[in-house]
């Protein structure tokens, strides 16, 4: 088993459902994601807690996502 990263606080909950985990991978550095950057630590445990941002964020994962696997 490989955790990413290493030492984390990222857990799905106990809850049975359908989770969904977003890896994004650039060449190059996406302006439309560097704001998230404040939110990957363990004060908001990569809550998104602007609802613009996060209303962006989901925008723009959904303009940019495909059903394939």
């Amino acid at each position: 088993m490989v955790q990413i990263p290493e030492k984390t606080w990222l857990k799905f909950d106990e809850q049975r459902g359908v989770e969904k985990l977003w890896l994004v991978f650039s060449e190059s550095a996406l302006p439309e994601l560097d704001s998230l950057k404040q939110f990957a630590g363990t004060q908001t445990r990569g809550l998104i807690t602007d609802p613009a941002l996060n209303k962006a964020i989901k925008d723009f994962l959904s303009a940019h996502s495909t059903n394939k696997p």
